[in-house]
């Protein structure tokens, strides 16, 4: 199959969609429209924000489980630990 070129290509569209968010809001006010945000949005939007700040591992926690390891507080069952480990990733018992 040959593509050959095509000449005057563009697609004549009934309305204009505005390229930038700039325009978008700019059309907005134009129109007398006012953005809109739901509760629900504002909310996890703040929660977003608050998740991004928190680090991704809680180090206070790593620590204080390897001190009660060392001290002999947590017991840790190897064979329980290796067969869920292994439950995960193959799905096997």
């Amino acid at each position: 199959m040959k593509i050959d070129k095509v000449f005057n290509s563009q697609v004549a569209s009934s309305t204009q969609r505005p390229s930038s968010p700039a325009q978008v809001e700019t059309a907005g006010k134009a129109k007398g429209l006012e953005p809109v945000i739901s509760t629900s949005n504002q909310v996890i939007a703040q929660a977003q924000k608050e998740l991004a700040e928190l680090p991704e591992i809680d180090m206070e926690k790593v620590s204080a489980v390897k001190a009660a390891l060392a001290k002999g507080d947590l017991k840790l069952d190897v064979e329980t630990l290796s067969s869920a480990i292994l439950e995960f990733h193959t799905g096997h018992e």
